[in-house]
């Protein structure tokens, strides 16, 4: 497979080095090569589950990006011998493209029995996953709606869609309803979403539309600028959105005074130099791109 080796790993029968340490060794150096985003804050907290080191999907590798799925893998089971919903999710932590769909199209279809027809407003990695194919998974699906009163609503539909399919409650949560910026711009963040009509997932009953990507390329990177809260993959993350803000309005950069407009129209906090020029960094990797970059 051409997996270059340390020099731990050479033969050298003359030191007495084993066949089965070198075995050991050559199993631990192969593997998929996952990119490392140049950013990287202080790691808090507890660590990070067994199966929750492959955020970073393969399709950031060198050459050109192109904003398409990954193959996956099969997660479901066929149809043969089938007696109850299949447990969809491959560990206990990860949402693929093919899991997201088949949850949110059962609630689709809960909602659509019930006469509902409700938006959803969603922000993170459910877009990575489900619209640009920039992550193999995500941990959970997050929203706002317009009317509060739409969970009670959701709320019971979503327990028996995770009863149904064998995952945790909190698959789709309500979580971003408290975010503090959301408090005073909630109308303008509903208003801008509309506008930029990123559907992330359609059928009768549901529609999750993207939050504005002015608004989650400075969310990402407030949170790279937190060492409590910020995530290996939320660079990359922030790097796909940028690519997909300027193939959709068919500009060549993101000029910085540009991104504190919206930053300070959605009352978000300042963001350093150092994580633009990260964000740079990263969006360059993504496109292998050598003019200019993303942000100024």
């Amino acid at each position: 497979m051409g997996t270059q080796l340390s020099r731990n790993n050479y033969h050298h029968s003359s030191r007495g080095l084993s066949a089965a340490r070198s075995q050991d060794n050559l199993r631990r150096t192969q593997g998929p090569v996952i990119y490392q985003p140049p950013y990287q804050a202080p790691r808090q907290g507890p660590r990070p589950r067994a199966n929750s080191t492959s955020a970073i999907s393969p399709a950031y590798r060198s050459g050109p990006y192109r904003a398409t799925r990954p193959a996956y893998p099969q997660e479901i089971p066929s149809r043969q011998n089938r007696t109850r919903a299949p447990a969809l999710r491959p560990s206990e932590d990860q949402i693929t493209h093919a899991v997201a769909h088949r949850l949110l199209t059962s609630l689709a279809a809960m909602l659509s029995s019930h006469g509902h027809d409700i938006t959803i407003f969603v922000s993170g990695g459910i877009i990575n996953v489900l619209l640009l194919g920039s992550r193999q998974f995500t941990y959970d699906i997050d929203g706002i709606v317009e009317d509060r009163r739409d969970w009670s609503i959701i709320d019971p539909m979503i327990d028996a869609v995770a009863q149904q399919f064998g995952v945790s409650g909190l698959w789709l949560t309500s979580r971003l309803e408290s975010f503090p910026p959301m408090g005073s711009q909630r109308a303008t963040l509903f208003a801008d979403s509309i506008a930029q009509n990123e559907v992330v997932f359609r059928a009768p009953g549901l529609r999750l539309l993207a939050l504005p990507y002015l608004w989650s390329i400075p969310m990402k990177l407030i949170r790279l600028q937190s060492s409590a809260t910020g995530k290996p993959y939320d660079l990359m993350d922030a790097a796909a959105y940028l690519l997909r803000l300027l193939q959709r309005e068919g500009w060549e950069s993101l000029n910085r005074a540009t991104l504190d407009g919206y930053r300070s129209r959605y009352a978000l906090p300042s963001l350093s130099r150092r994580v633009v020029m990260d964000l740079n960094a990263a969006y360059s990797q993504i496109v292998n791109y050598g003019g200019p970059p993303g942000t100024i």
